[in-house]
């Protein structure tokens, strides 16, 4: 829809207006023209004052100091007598005696600014003067102190000949594609937005919405999150997707002066758009002289600019500025903070704060466990250790990431391992250490549960008076290697035990039955006791 025409109420017994003066036709199309600029700002003028009326005038030529002043050339008609007061259209006791009106022109220049007149004091105008100076003479003070004195009392101002209406559409960042319906930016949902409304001539200083203009929404409605302050900013966060088609009204304001309003209206559209989603949250910690990869996202799809607007990425790494991809290798330990901008063809946009921490790799060392020799272990036998690292950021957190401890042995999440192992056999578990940022490392862990130590040698052969007689006791489970000892006993005469290697040897002198109490101990320091008879034969 176009703009509706700019229009004044109210009425007065006393007008300043045109003589002879034709009505112009107005459209809901033409905001460039105002009723009262017509009536009250032509060439000529003449007053009405109840049932008496004088026309007597003189002409007097006058231009304007101030290129601020806005009237169109002319001849304004003037006259001394019949001059109303505030109470009265046709009271004599207030009228001007000591001057005469006179018949002025004006040189065009730009709008008005002023407005002297109260409601009570009849039809509003916009005074276009601002010092004015006589053009054939010596009398310019005394001139424009008589036209304001005049003026004031009288209750009349003379208007400016531009009409209300607003400034041109690419003055606010709208669009006007067929001067018909103004488009404005298009917005988005979550994203602060504001247009800021102008409007030239009328009751405006400056020129674009002073303290004599306000604005409104005539009809329809704004999207929700927006408002439209009285001095024309439409502002706020839309927070609903859609098309908005308000009226909006400008008038002419001015508080306890201008009673006689005029004001204009045009149609805008305002779209709101879906707002963008960037995923993820955050992204992953870096690790020096490590591959680095990971993408941001956004929702709705389409065509995408991403860049960096804050801060900095980890020296070695690049952000992709069509896919959101974020690669490459980190050189140097450190926290990073920065910030990532996506905005689309149709003017969304969406920002989000990441920080990437950048820490050497993480190092395992080789476990170090009591209750195990050589990655064996003896059930019955407690074991306890506990693993370290370096590297990576903060505190580490451990768990078991794959394979199975032995049964009886855990691993706690401070790295300690411990436990008695209650089954025999062959295990593997991996353990992996996890630093603040997520940084993992892992180390794999074998272990060998054997079984108790025992004699597997459970009687000694018999020996022979004169032969030579040797015997080796065995033992099963335990951890190698395994120690003897003659705990109790009498060997035959020429028979000796080797502590070492576990062994009876020598050549027996006499017959006999001979008792021995061994015992084996093994490198777990788990023993076993056994004792043997050796009988010597003749």
């Amino acid at each position: 829809m176009p703009a509706r025409p700019a229009t004044r109420s109210g009425s007065t017994p006393i007008r300043l207006e045109p003589p002879k003066a034709r009505s112009a036709r107005r459209s809901r199309t033409d905001s460039s023209r105002s009723p009262s600029a017509s009536r009250c700002c032509t060439s000529s003028f003449r007053r009405r004052a109840g049932r008496s009326s004088t026309t007597a005038s003189t002409a007097f030529a006058f231009r304007l100091r101030s290129p601020r002043v806005g009237v169109s050339a002319g001849a304004f008609a003037s006259r001394r007598s019949s001059l109303p007061g505030p109470g009265s259209a046709s009271s004599s006791k207030r009228r001007s005696s000591a001057r005469a009106w006179r018949s002025l022109s004006a040189s065009p220049s730009s709008s008005c600014s002023h407005c002297l007149n109260k409601p009570d004091r009849g039809r509003t105008c916009l005074l276009p003067c601002r010092g004015l100076e006589a053009g054939g003479g010596g009398r310019v003070k005394r001139f424009a102190l008589v036209f304001a004195l005049v003026v004031v009392l009288a209750g009349l101002v003379v208007a400016a000949a531009s009409a209300l209406a607003f400034s041109d559409a690419s003055d606010f960042g709208c669009k006007t594609p067929n001067d018909v319906v103004w488009t404005c930016p298009t917005g988005s949902v979550g994203t602060p937005y504001s247009v800021q409304f102008k409007a030239r001539a009328g009751c405006s200083d400056p020129v674009g919405g002073g303290p004599y203009v306000k604005y409104s929404v005539a009809s329809g409605g704004l999207p929700p999150g927006l408002s439209l302050s009285s001095s024309g900013l439409l502002s706020g966060t839309p927070t609903q997707a859609g098309t908005w088609e308000p009226w909006i009204r400008v008038e002419d304001y001015v508080e306890n002066w201008c009673s006689d309003t005029a004001h204009t209206e045009r149609q805008f559209i305002f779209n709101v758009l879906t707002g963008l989603d960037l995923e993820p949250s955050s992204v992953p910690p870096g690790t020096v002289g490590a591959s680095y990869s990971a993408t941001l996202s956004v929702t709705p799809a389409g065509t995408h600019t991403f860049a960096v607007t804050a801060g900095a990425l980890p020296p070695g790494l690049a952000l992709d500025a069509s896919n959101g991809a974020i690669s490459g290798t980190p050189t140097t330990v450190g926290s990073y903070p920065f910030k990532v901008q996506v905005s689309d063809t149709d003017g969304r946009s969406i920002s989000r704060e990441y920080n990437i921490n950048v820490a050497n790799p993480i190092a395992i060392s080789p476990p170090a466990l009591q209750g195990q020799r050589a990655g064996r272990g003896e059930v019955g036998i407690a074991l306890s250790g506990q693993l370290t690292a370096t590297g990576g950021n903060g505190a580490f957190t451990w768990t078991v990431a794959g394979g199975t401890p032995p049964t009886g042995v855990t691993l706690g999440a401070d790295g300690t391992v411990s436990g008695t192992p209650s089954v025999a056999g062959n295990y593997t578990f991996t353990a992996q250490a996890a630093d603040v940022d997520g940084r993992t490392a892992t180390v794999n862990i074998p272990l060998t549960v054997a079984s108790n130590l025992s004699f597997k040698t459970l009687a000694l052969k018999p020996a022979k008076v004169g032969k030579l007689y040797t015997a080796k006791l065995k033992t099963i489970g335990g951890v190698a290697p395994v120690k003897w000892k003659i705990l109790g006993g009498k060997l035959p005469r020429g028979i000796r035990f080797d502590k070492k290697l576990g062994v009876f040897a020598g050549t027996p002198k006499r017959e006999g039955t001979y008792r021995v109490s061994v015992q084996a101990t093994d490198a777990l320091g788990v023993t076993s006791k056994k004792t043997f008879v050796l009988v010597v034969k003749t």
